[in-house]
């Protein structure tokens, strides 16, 4: 596993990059052989002996680390550039999208109990909420995110074949057609039924069934008509908060419930599908087309085209087009309306803006007006009057700065070459490719110490660099132990508000400060890895697989780097996780 180098020491073999093919592997004295793809050709993580060309309108693209990969047009999916999407849930801050190898991808909120992480598998079917579960292609189910209920929240057992869930309480449909409902039981709407049912939809504090001769039920708490259903014989069902809709056996549609603002008052027409948001309803048309009713700024973002699939959450919604392409509008707080595209090379400590693989820079969030150029790094401040400040490398390693400057003095960034960029809340610093430390404004930007660096990492007031030697050296404030220093030679250095991690000559990851992350480690803890990429609690190992600490939780596959709460996949696809709340990328 490990070679000497020139220098005696042992050095761990290198692995092929993307777009380079394994020939031969390395030696107690020589390093692993690779040979590059013929051009608009690339290596997959599966089959890294073979090279391949891209499909499906891949582009091949090298990223600045020297891979290449596929860079897939916009609303495709995967390593062959697939629009793969099989099904869509919109919960009220979250999406999840269900791709033809019926594995999970979620968008959205991440704060309760990591609700837009799924666990890795196949799946069939998916009910996204701050309380998330989904039916494997065996039948069980798995859950995940936080249920509202002083209840026991234990997942029942068996073969299920539909599922919705609420904040408190979830229901699931077993192939047997009898029902299974846990959390929250105060109106009973958690209590044993005696029905058999196609399928079931949930509410606050009630549910309503669509039984296996059509007609419809509902259960637990009724307050504005939302329990009390319509007669006759329907095929499909959709509820959200107070109000439901259903589909008849002639395909026409029937509301109730809750009147405002027009939920329950469903269009003339024939359809397919529908489906209840919190504040909009959705349904599709025979001719593959979208209507909706509800509010009027969600009314008037209705995607154009022909659709196969539908979902609505509180306040947005999502559609799988016939092409399997996703189309999402709405309220995009968490970016639950955010679909996932294009490659990246990096991305800022916050997860709000990084860098393509074609140098452009792409925002979440509110975008701004870029400066001309092409970009390798960038990063964004957070001026304390408020908005953002970005600074950036460009290709020709000059510095541009652009956004809110709120309480920031230099607007403008010093002069020279840089090759390192790093940023605190309100100041910046960079490391000039003679190894000088600059910072420009507050906060830990003060005058940093003498001598050469070869990287360098803010935090809330203080920063910490590596010496060309491999020493660390950190400057601003001395509270929470930022500045007590571990020994040893190291690589890299990550920092996050009080907390601090650096990546050590034995690729250990080294971590030391206030801990507000992981209160439960000691003031000094050590990973031994080995890893190639670190940052505040996640790293990344030398085989790829990122690894974090309890507190965050990673998702399976290959990596290049991690920043904070986003790491980047060796196919480019940027993936964020804990605090961040941005979408997940193939």
């Amino acid at each position: 596993m490990f070679r000497v180098s020139d220098s005696s020491s042992c050095s761990p073999w290198s692995e092929c990059k993307l777009g380079s093919k394994f020939v031969a592997a390395g030696t107690a004295t020589s390093d692993t052989q690779c040979t590059p793809c013929p051009p608009g050709q690339t290596t997959t993580e599966s089959d890294p002996v073979s090279c391949v060309a891209c499909s499906n309108g891949g582009t091949a693209l090298t990223l600045g680390s020297g891979a290449v990969v596929c860079d897939c047009p916009a609303g495709t999916w995967g390593s062959s550039c697939e629009k793969t999407s099989l099904a869509v849930s919109a919960g009220a801050r979250s999406t999840c999208i269900i791709k033809s190898d019926h594995t999970l991808v979620c968008l959205g909120a991440n704060d309760n109990a990591h609700n837009s992480e799924p666990p890795s598998g196949s799946f069939s079917a998916v009910s996204a909420n701050d309380y998330t579960c989904a039916i494997r292609t065996d039948g069980s189910i798995a859950c995940w995110g936080e249920l509202y209920s002083a209840t026991s929240a234990k997942v029942p057992t068996g073969a299920f074949q539909s599922i919705a869930t609420e904040n408190d309480h979830a229901c699931a449909v077993k192939t047997d057609g009898t029902v299974a409902c846990w959390g929250s039981n105060d109106y009973g709407e958690s209590g044993p039924r005696t029905d058999t049912f196609s399928t079931v939809g949930v509410g606050p504090h009630y549910n309503c069934g669509l039984r296996t001769d059509g007609t419809l039920t509902c259960w637990g708490l009724s307050t504005v008509g939302n329990a009390v259903p319509p007669a006759g014989t329907f095929v499909s069902l959709s509820v959200n908060g107070y109000h439901s809709c259903a589909l008849r056996s002639d395909q026409t549609l029937a509301c109730w419930g809750l009147a405002t603002p027009g939920l329950v008052a469903a269009p003339p027409g024939q359809f397919v599908a529908v489906a209840t948001g919190g504040t909009l309803v959705c349904a599709l048309a025979v001719d593959g087309h979208i209507a909706c009713w509800g509010a009027a700024e969600l009314v008037n973002a209705v995607p154009t085209g022909s659709f196969k699939s539908i979902a609505a959450g509180t306040n947005h919604a999502c559609a799988v087009r016939t092409d399997g392409s996703v189309a999402c509008w709405g309220d995009n707080t968490y970016q639950q309306a955010t679909v996932p595209t294009g490659t990246f090379s990096q991305v800022d400590r916050t997860g709000s803006v990084a860098v393509t693989t074609a140098g452009a820079v792409a925002y979440w969030g509110n975008a701004q007006t870029t400066p001309p150029g092409k970009f390798f790094a960038i990063e964004a401040g957070n001026p304390y009057q408020g908005g953002t400040h970005y600074c950036a490398i460009k290709d020709n390693q000059s510095l541009t700065c652009w956004g809110t400057t709120g309480n920031l003095q230099h607007a403008s960034p010093p002069t020279g070459s840089f090759k390192a960029l790093t940023a605190g809340p309100s100041f910046f610093c960079g490391v000039t490719v003679a190894g000088d430390a600059k910072c420009w404004d507050d906060g830990g930007a003060e005058k940093p110490p003498p001598g050469t660096f070869t990287d360098v990492a803010g935090g809330l007031d203080n920063t910490c660099g590596v010496t060309s030697s491999g020493a660390l050296s950190c400057w601003g404030s001395s509270a929470y132990g930022i500045e007590s220093i571990p020994s040893g030679m190291f690589s890299s250095v990550a920092l996050r508000y009080d907390d601090a991690c650096a990546l050590r000559s034995d690729a250990a990851m080294v971590c030391w400060g206030a801990n507000y992350s992981d209160p439960s480690s000691s003031a000094t803890n050590i990973d031994p890895g080995p890893f190639k990429n670190v940052s505040v609690g996640c790293g990344v190992l030398t085989n790829g697989e990122l690894r974090c600490k309890a507190f965050k939780s990673a998702r399976p596959g290959k990596y290049t780097s991690v920043k904070n709460d986003c790491a980047i996949r060796t196919n480019g696809r940027v993936e964020c996780f804990g605090s961040s709340m941005r979408p997940a990328q193939d």
